[in-house]
């Protein structure tokens, strides 16, 4: 977040103006020396978090304040440990593994609502002018018009061909069978007329235009449609390509875990259709590409000639066995000398797997589900907090008044890893009085 521009005394201004009406029209009480819970992003500048602090124990007197990650929040929302939580929020498009309540991997685009809000405005301009080609990206149309369009008539088409993302001779023909669920309701609908107000006279006149109009701004922003992977930069990925991205920078055994527990917050999330669109091109780029980091033709090859290796030596040994297998007039009486069919490798054992199975034969315990995408729904990172907070847990990050008073930011310590063990002589319990304060993942 660039605040090089930004007026920070501004940002304080319209901070207490929200804490204030948000205390005198809906929470109707005092604020007094109750404990404050501010769930923000994991990556938040110092100056303004600086801010945020300094506006609230200056203008209020709050005893401490604890800050909460909101993908975290969002997966205890959803009542997972461990989640894939895909942000779609106004500046930023964030997607992030947290496994274990710990955020794992994170990576970030610029492709959010800001910018559908931006490309849906251009399109009203342009149909208010006519279909008149603007020599400048002008948007003429008012803010809150553009934004009722959105949250109205807003969808996404679903996946028709392998994905924007793919190479073109990887797709494939489409075959009949998979044009008929898809193609055939998704034109249906895309031919529909639907009336909305005129982007030159809101109040007073309608236009008629296809509903399939509605939709491609969404597809230009979030899945980049017509644009080709190489062509864009780091901060400008697709959402679909974001979401394997950080799929792929996960351990394995993490990624099994998360990938089955996607879940989608923000306001871009409301969008019809625009999860189950990121879904399935996730999954054909992972059928495509697999698990491996390295793209192109040599990788491409590569794999076809292990897979030939493969299927091979597997025909090879299945052909050895036959040969070597005794006739049915003379049955093996050893079982080690008994030949294995197909060359099928003998299936390892795993002991602490058959333990764990052993001590939990009786507790009636479902198997996990990993490896497949599956999206899971959550009440939000609010609710999450709602829901820490209720238990009166402390956070990792509890900031103190009057420490904050005397040394700001400058009086956190480094230790990202701070130890909440009891002091036994003491008698004072875990997470007790602490003579330091950390920023943890802010710091």
């Amino acid at each position: 977040m660039n605040l090089r521009e930004v007026d920070l005394g501004l940002i304080e201004d319209k901070i207490e103006r929200v804490f204030r009406e948000t205390y005198n029209k809906y929470l109707l009480t005092d604020a007094g020396t109750s404990r404050l819970v501010l769930v923000i992003p994991s990556i938040m500048p110092h100056p303004l978090l600086s801010s945020v602090l300094s506006t609230l124990f200056s203008r209020w007197r709050f005893p401490s304040i604890t800050l909460l990650p909101s993908p975290a929040m969002a997966a205890i929302a959803a009542g997972v440990r461990s989640a894939l939580v895909i942000d779609l929020g106004w500046a930023e498009t964030t997607v992030t593994g947290i496994y274990e309540f710990r955020e794992i991997a994170t990576k970030r685009s610029t492709r959010a609502m800001r910018s559908l809000l931006q490309e849906t405005g251009k399109m009203l301009t342009l149909i208010a002018g006519g279909g008149k080609e603007l020599e400048v990206d002008d948007i003429t149309v008012d803010f809150e018009y553009c934004e009722e369009i959105i949250s109205r008539f807003a969808w996404c088409k679903p996946q028709v061909d392998g994905g924007d993302h793919l190479p073109p001779d990887s797709q494939g023909p489409p075959t009949s069978e998979d044009e008929q669920p898809t193609s055939q309701p998704s034109d249906s609908i895309s031919d529909r007329i639907v009336s909305i107000p005129s982007p030159s006279k809101p109040g007073s006149a309608y236009i008629d235009l296809p509903f399939g109009k509605l939709s491609e701004p969404v597809e230009k922003v979030f899945f980049a449609k017509g644009v080709t992977e190489r062509d864009v930069d780091d901060e400008e990925k697709a959402i679909p390509l974001l979401v394997y991205l950080t799929l792929l920078a996960l351990p394995p055994d993490i990624r099994g875990t998360c990938m089955s527990r996607i879940v989608f917050v923000g306001g871009g999330s409301q969008i019809p259709g625009i999860r189950r669109r990121v879904l399935n091109e996730v999954s054909a780029m992972v059928k495509m590409y697999g698990w491996d980091p390295v793209r192109g033709e040599a990788s491409l090859k590569a794999g076809q000639k292990r897979l030939a290796l493969r299927s091979q030596k597997q025909a090879t040994s299945g052909n050895d066995s036959e040969d070597s297998a005794a006739p049915p007039s003379e049955p093996l009486t050893n079982p080690d000398t008994r030949p294995r069919g197909g060359g099928e490798p003998e299936e390892e054992v795993d002991f602490v797997e058959q333990k764990l199975r052993r001590n939990n034969k009786d507790k009636d315990l479902k198997p996990q589900v990993q490896g497949v995408l599956r999206e899971v729904e959550s009440l939000g990172p609010w609710a999450g907090a709602s829901l820490v907070a209720s238990l009166k847990i402390r956070g990792q990050v509890e900031v103190e008044r009057e420490k904050y008073l005397q040394h700001g930011l400058a009086g956190a310590t480094r230790d990202l890893e701070y130890a909440h063990a009891p002091d036994r002589r003491s008698g004072l319990r875990s997470g007790g009085d602490r003579s330091s304060w950390t920023l943890a993942g802010w710091g």
